[in-house]
């Protein structure tokens, strides 16, 4: 009587042993430590918090008081040529730290008279939608 093929195939299938596995190629001695894995997480930590630090401090910077002071840098300001590229890279070029010659930029906003009859899309997105 012949064997049905069900049944060989099920006895082929008994004979299976499973092959140790290899190691892929390129990953020896990839892995990282779990202890760099943590000291990596802690820096970035610790660095965001300096800079959250940084950000207070100079946001918490005191204003001049001084109304003389501020007069006269109100004179300068609007007699100061507008801020370009070229004079930024100038600025710090020759500055003698990152802070003053960021301190030294001439940032002024602009304020355009918006025509009669119309409206300022700023103006728009501003208004309360009343229900």
């Amino acid at each position: 009587m012949p064997i049905p093929d069900d049944e060989r195939f099920e006895r082929y299938l008994k004979q299976f042993r499973p092959a140790a596995a290899e190691p892929l190629l390129g990953q020896q001695g990839r892995t990282v430590p779990r202890r760099w894995v943590f000291a990596f997480a802690a820096a970035a930590a610790l660095a965001v918090l300096a800079a959250s630090v940084v950000a207070i401090r100079l946001h918490r910077r005191p204003a001049s008081s001084a109304g003389a002071e501020s007069a006269a840098g109100v004179q300068q300001l609007t007699s100061v040529p507008p801020l370009t590229l070229g004079r930024a890279n100038d600025l710090l070029i020759h500055a003698p730290s990152f802070k003053s010659a960021i301190d030294q930029l001439p940032f002024q906003p602009e304020r355009r008279q918006v025509p009669e009859g119309a409206q300022s899309a700023l103006a728009v997105l501003s208004q309360e939608e009343k229900l």
